[in-house]
This record gives C-alpha cells, sequence and structure tokens, in this order.
C-alpha cells in the first residue's frame, strides 16, 4: 500500500495548485485511510501542502508506529492538552 501513497498525495497537491488552495486537512477515517494507508489511527489530522511535504498529526503514544505504518512525516501530540485541530492551526 505505501507504493501508493506518494501518488495519491502527489495527485492531491496538483490539484490543490490548480485551485489555487495552501493546503488541505484530511480529518475523517476515510480518507486519512486513503492518503496514509494505516487504518488504525483515530484523532489525526494529515496537513497537505500545495508544495512540499504533508505532515500527519496524531496522539503521541501512537507517532512511532504511524512513522513506521505511513513513511510519512509524522508528529505527535499531547492529549488532551493539544488536538488535531490545534496542531493543524500552527
Amino acid at each position: 500500500m505505501k507504493q501508493y501513497i506518494q501518488g495519491r498525495l502527489s495527485a492531491l497537491q496538483g490539484k490543490l495548485r490548480e485551485l489555487e488552495l495552501d493546503a488541505a486537512l484530511i480529518y475523517d477515517r476515510e480518507n486519512l485511510i486513503y492518503f496514509t494507508g494505516a487504518v488504525d489511527l483515530e484523532g489525526a489530522v494529515l496537513c497537505v501542502p500545495a508544495q512540499g511535504e504533508a505532515e500527519l498529526y496524531c496522539i503521541w503514544m501512537e507517532a512511532a508506529h504511524m512513522r513506521q505504518t505511513t513513511g510519512l512525516r509524522v508528529t505527535g501530540y499531547p492529549f488532551p492538552a493539544e488536538s488535531q485541530s490545534s496542531m493543524a492551526a500552527k
């Protein structure tokens, strides 16, 4: 599945540039699975900029597993002090 992820992200980034949007924030489970390949994540958001590297924000306990599973740049956040929305806003 990992071999498809970069192509999916690149296609999304192309569409973002075409629509002159800065980024996409992906919260819903179905699209998180589609764009990360991870089926076992909760409380996450994937930030996909029109240019540059996508970053997945997830609960800190899952960060190492998500890095290994997805191959994406992953930042863990301390729940409940932070949330996926507060991390995406940064």
